[in-house]
């Protein structure tokens, strides 16, 4: 009977023991709060604008995004360079000697000291028929003053665009032949050099051998996968992120082939919502999402889901680049904030200006 007595009290006490210790590595892994300085209103800017593009950053800090409400733009949309001051500088997209008919920006991409824009045209010339329409890449410096007007070929269908250092052009499209991605390289005029090969990091080709869903990865069609996707500079290389996604690999590119590709480890139910660049060989810092329910989804023919509608975490999570471990959570709190980039522990964030209608740009730290 007495031994009985002490296995039960052991047992308590193990329990016990085991509680205190959890209870312990929960405060431990209590996630680290941002402090928030430096709040800036962002200069010419109407009521309540919209950030209706994703955030690009440049090494100075400033943030690119396309912004519904620009006051001095008629139509009030702008691709708009946000820089720490508050104050803004304005790339015109819309307007590229002999093209007309220019769409909204496929894609952007910042970097090299320029600022990328994929768009389509039609030309001018009076030879040309009615309707044909040519992918273009607007080259623009940071004043906002185009530089170069890339034609590429009739025939592409680019989606997404990363530039090297080097001034080649990086094109991702749908290879539908092969139920993948296409992947042309391209120099700064537009002339082809030669095609690059995801191979097993493919997200068409890996979303495909996914389970099906109702939602997620695995149900979405090839052309929102892949324009849902963005290059970020990596020194000498390009990082292909998958954004809205889970389960594909963040993907680096020399001019020839890829160099590295690691999953991130997500928990259950998120994706990844935004990448931030930063100068941080060691991790990467996203913010995650939930995909938000709607019975209304457009489909194409297949039954592949057309659009995505997420949620965003309040935290910024911190991955491992070598092999895509979640090493920690930052609580940025509150709604309305938009992480943008990091830079030696500072970050950047664009923020609704605590509900008041108004765009402010801040800087936060960790505490």
């Amino acid at each position: 009977m007495r031994r009985f007595q002490d296995l039960v009290l052991i047992c308590l006490l193990a329990v016990a023991c085991s509680q205190a210790q959890d209870t312990e590595a929960g405060k431990a892994s209590a996630a680290p709060r941002l402090e928030f300085s430096n709040p800036r209103a962002v200069e010419d800017l109407g009521v309540a604008p919209m950030i209706v593009g994703r955030l690009d950053c440049s090494d100075d800090g400033s943030i690119y995004t396309l912004i519904n409400g620009y006051a001095l733009n008629r139509d009030r949309l702008a691709l708009l360079a946000i820089h720490v001051d508050g104050t803004v500088t304005s790339f015109p997209w819309r307007s590229a000697p002999g093209f007309a008919d220019i769409s909204m920006p496929k894609s952007i991409f910042v970097g090299n000291g320029r600022v990328y824009v994929l768009v389509n045209a039609e030309r001018k010339s009076a030879k040309q028929a009615h309707g044909s329409s040519y992918p273009l890449v607007l080259a623009f410096d940071k004043e906002g003053s185009l530089v170069a007007t890339v034609v590429l070929e009739h025939d592409l269908n680019p989606l997404v665009l990363g530039v090297f250092p080097s001034g080649n052009i990086l094109l991702v499209s749908e290879d539908r032949l092969n139920h993948g991605m296409a992947l042309n390289l391209v120099g700064a005029d537009g002339t082809p050099i030669r095609e690059l090969r995801l191979n097993a990091s493919d997200f068409v080709m890996r979303a495909a051998q996914m389970p099906a869903a109702v939602r997620g990865t695995s149900n979405y069609s090839p052309p929102l996968l892949i324009s849902m996707s963005k290059f970020f500079p990596s020194g000498d290389h390009l990082l292909l992120v998958p954004l809205e996604t889970s389960g594909l690999p963040i993907v680096e590119l020399s001019e020839r082939e890829v160099l590295h590709s690691v999953i991130p480890h997500l928990p259950d139910n998120m994706v990844l919502e935004a990448f931030l660049p930063s100068n941080d060989a060691l991790s990467w810092k996203v913010r995650l999402a939930t995909i938000l329910e709607n019975d209304k989804e457009m489909m194409d023919s297949q039954g592949k889901v057309l659009g995505v509608a997420t949620r965003p975490s309040a935290r910024i999570a911190e991955l491992s680049r070598t092999d895509g471990r979640l090493l920690q959570e930052i609580d940025i709190g509150g709604d309305g904030i938009q992480p943008a980039c990091e830079t030696n522990g500072t970050f950047r964030f664009l923020t609704s200006g605590a509900g008041q209608g108004h765009l402010q740009v801040v800087t936060a730290q960790v505490r």
